[in-house]
C-alpha cells in the first residue's frame, strides 16, 4: 500500500505510475481538484525555475515523451503548440537540451506586433494543458492582483495581435520553490516504513511530473 501526500500534479502523477505498476495507492491532501496549486497554475512544458539542471533536464525530457504520446488521446487535454521565448535585454542562446527537440533561434520581427520590443529569442514546439502569460514573483499571497491581470492580458493580446479576451475567473497558483533544488530522495522511518520526498519543483511541476514520478517508484523498489 502506498500513501501519497498531496493531490497536485506531482502527487497525482506518482499515484498513476504506482497504480500502473500494480500498487494499491491512496492520496491524502488538504485540497483537491481545482483548489490545488496545480489546478490554478498554468501548465506549459518547459524546464523553468528548478534545480539542479543535471537532474531536472533528464526528468523533463522523460515527461516530454509521455506528454507527446498523450497528445494522441483527446481526453487527455494535452496539445502541442509553438513556444517562443524572447528577451528584451540580452542575447538568448538555444539551450543544448532543446536542439534535439527542434528548437531554433528567431528574431523578434518574426512575431507580429513585437517589432522593436525584444532583442533575441528562440522557438520550440512543446506540450500545453493552458497558459496565457504569467508572473514570477516571490510571494505566498493567494489574492488576485488586478494590475498584474491587466498587464498580462494587454501584453499577450498585443504580441498575439488578438482582441482582449473576456475574463471568466481569476486564480493565483503558487509554485513551491527550494533554493537548494528539487528534493527527490528516500528516507527510512524508525518503524521501518519508507518515505520518499518529491517536492520543490518551482515553476516546473508539470514539466518534471512524469520523470520524477518514475524515479519515485524506482526508489520505492529499492
Amino acid at each position: 500500500m502506498v500513501a501519497i501526500i498531496g493531490a497536485g500534479v506531482s502527487g497525482l502523477t506518482c499515484g498513476v505510475v504506482f497504480a500502473e505498476r500494480g500498487y494499491r495507492t491512496a492520496s491524502f491532501a488538504e485540497e483537491t481538484g481545482q483548489q490545488t496549486t496545480s489546478g490554478a497554475a498554468a501548465a506549459l512544458w518547459f524546464p523553468y525555475d528548478a534545480e539542479p539542471a543535471e537532474k531536472v533536464i533528464p526528468w523533463a525530457l522523460q515527461t516530454f515523451d509521455v506528454l507527446v504520446d498523450l497528445t494522441h488521446v483527446p481526453a487527455s487535454g494535452v496539445s502541442i503548440i509553438e513556444l517562443r521565448q524572447f528577451s528584451r535585454t540580452r542575447e538568448i542562446q538555444v539551450p543544448d537540451w532543446a536542439i534535439p527537440l527542434g528548437a531554433r533561434p528567431v528574431i523578434a520581427s518574426e512575431v507580429e506586433g513585437s517589432r522593436g520590443s525584444f532583442k533575441s529569442g528562440f522557438t520550440l514546439r512543446v506540450p500545453l494543458d493552458c497558459v496565457f502569460g504569467g508572473t514570477n514573483d516571490l510571494s505566498s499571497d493567494l489574492a488576485v492582483d488586478a494590475a498584474a491581470t491587466d498587464q498580462i492580458i494587454a501584453e499577450c493580446s498585443r504580441v498575439l495581435n488578438i482582441d482582449k479576451p473576456n475574463i471568466l475567473a481569476e486564480r493565483v497558483g503558487l509554485r513551491p520553490f527550494r533554493k537548494s533544488g528539487v528534493r527527490l530522495e528516500r528516507n527510512e522511518l524508525r518503524d521501518g516504513r519508507t518515505v520518499i520526498h518529491n517536492y520543490g519543483h518551482g515553476g516546473s511541476g508539470f514539466t518534471l511530473s512524469w520523470g520524477c514520478a518514475r524515479e519515485v517508484v524506482n526508489l520505492a523498489r529499492l
